[in-house]
């Protein structure tokens, strides 16, 4: 018999027998009380249980959890490329939530050494690369301290481009 219990798998692991079902669970050891459905596939990289998130009509993409986090910081502060992908084809989604000491997900990207997720972002139209966080520091900054040289370029071509 195949019940929903053993269906489960690690929650950063896609690939044994699909991924977690967060329709039938929704608390308990694999999403905590209080974290919506959304966060927890953005958090843990579950493409098909996001997909499945956006279509449900009414969603909103840019709710926040109980660290003032949108599913695209979340995303993207856990490096999770394809899922941030996803959430920027969302109508309505705003590319430049910040957390509460100023981190967007941009300076994520851009610290956390995720070229190809920077990429995805900067091809947002309104994407803000002037944002400073509450410690002085823009997305650039972020990519300089860490060493991301390519990274780095990349923002000072998307500065210097005419918007």
């Amino acid at each position: 018999m195949n019940t929903p219990t053993a269906q489960k798998q690690q929650p950063h692991d896609q690939s044994a027998a699909g991924p977690v079902n967060v329709d039938t669970h929704t608390e308990g050891p694999d999403i905590p009380e209080g974290m919506s459905k959304l966060m927890y596939a953005a958090k843990y990289g579950l493409l098909t249980p996001l997909r499945e998130q956006l279509l449900t009509s009414g969603l909103d993409v840019n709710a926040r959890d109980e660290y003032d986090d949108t599913a695209l910081i979340v995303a993207a502060r856990n490096g999770r490329t394809g899922i941030v992908k996803e959430l920027l084809q969302a109508p309505g989604i705003e590319v430049n939530a910040r957390r509460p000491l100023g981190k967007t997900a941009l300076m994520h990207a851009a610290k956390n050494g995720k070229t190809e997720m920077v990429k995805q972002l900067l091809s947002m139209p309104g994407i803000d690369l002037h944002v400073i966080d509450k410690y002085g520091r823009s997305a650039l900054m972020y990519a300089e301290e860490e060493s991301h040289t390519e990274i780095a370029q990349m923002l000072r071509d998307a500065l210097s481009a005419p918007r």
